[in-house]
């Protein structure tokens, strides 16, 4: 994942809260794969090292299976019911394998908080503050 993608995850949330007030909503718009021209004529294309060739020969497969990535025109009337909203997401997932992937991605990063979670308070100080419901 790019460092431009992870600042800008990073400060969606803040910036939305700053300038929902005024009426503005921020989205980020988080696709999974869609059928489009990037490995096309609009991509740069280096020499393939030798080394890469396993990875590359497993990726070129993966994309061979039937229906993996999205139809770019099916996105328009998602994007348009994003845009209509008066409550829109702060992160809208198109396209059918992003969300089963993300929802992979955080069922994994909360078990790992669960697993660690002693530490996590361990590292609090002996007075650990517990709110009452």
């Amino acid at each position: 994942m790019s460092k431009v993608i992870l600042i800008i995850g990073g400060v969606s949330k803040p910036l939305n809260a700053e300038v929902h007030a005024p009426g503005i909503n921020v989205s980020l718009v988080e696709p999974n794969g869609f059928a489009t021209s990037w490995s096309g004529g609009s991509a740069y294309k280096t020499k393939s090292m030798e080394i890469y060739w396993p990875g590359k020969a497993a990726f070129q497969e993966a994309l061979a299976v039937p229906g993996l990535f999205g139809q770019p025109q099916a996105t328009v009337e998602a994007m348009f019911t994003l845009v209509d909203s008066a409550h829109p997401p702060l992160r809208l997932l198109l396209g059918a394998l992003a969300y089963p992937m993300i929802k992979k991605v955080y069922e994994e990063r909360l078990a790992s908080f669960e697993q660690w979670k002693n530490v996590s308070d361990s590292a609090h100080g002996k007075e650990l503050i517990t709110k009452k419901a």
